[in-house]
């Protein structure tokens, strides 16, 4: 579950596996495509899907995103070429680090 900010953009990113993702609040686009998603929208990126999230700076919210991913991603350079990348132990990683930043302990379970 992530909450992005108005303005926010993640880096340009590959999937390896396919990923669902459920709009629960807000809105966020690709910027390679022409659609906003909005709650409610429902999105199926399939696995190889190169793309850039962003939540545009005129939102007047955060977008709230339910993400089910079934593999690592990948980031990429503007080349294509394949920079870093987060598998699920990364991403448990980043966010014992930012709960850790903000002085939260991590809830039990998280491995």
């Amino acid at each position: 579950l992530f909450r992005f900010a108005p303005g926010a953009r993640l880096p340009t990113h590959q999937h390896l596996g396919r990923v669902h993702a459920f709009t629960l609040s807000g809105r966020w686009r690709y910027l390679e495509h022409d659609w906003v998603a909005t709650p409610g929208s429902y999105a199926l990126e399939p696995s190889g899907s190169v793309h850039t999230l962003e939540v545009p700076a005129d939102a007047t919210e955060p977008a709230v995103v339910l993400f089910v991913s079934e593999g690592a991603m990948v980031l990429v350079a503007e080349d294509g070429a394949p920079q870093l990348i987060w598998d699920t132990r990364a991403m448990i990683e980043i966010y014992r680090s930012a709960l850790a930043g903000r002085g939260v302990a991590a809830p039990e379970g998280i491995a």
